[in-house]
């Protein structure tokens, strides 16, 4: 049985009253797929690979001071609570 095939089964299972909700589904997931269509041909694949290699060569390349990962992420998460952060200082 091919997925167009369940795909049928399951519609014609499904009561009339739930098929437009089921139809605007569908057409979202269409919308989604072609937006990630679109994003693969714009920045997937060995493209992507490539860039993402580039930009780390680029700053482990860079001498500036930088923050700790690590750092940033326990600042972010901080936000909003009784325990705040201070913003991160460079070099540490």
């Amino acid at each position: 049985m091919s997925v167009r095939d369940e795909v049928r089964d399951l519609l014609a299972a499904a009561p009339d009253e739930r098929l437009a909700d089921i139809r605007t589904y569908l057409e979202k997931l269409r919308e989604a797929d072609a937006a990630w269509s679109r994003w693969q041909e714009r920045y997937g694949g060995a493209a992507t690979d490539e860039h993402i290699r580039a930009a780390v060569a680029e700053a482990a390349a860079d001498s500036r001071s930088s923050v700790a990962h690590g750092t940033v992420a326990a600042w972010l998460r901080s936000w909003g609570t009784d325990t705040e952060l201070p913003p991160p200082l460079t070099g540490m």
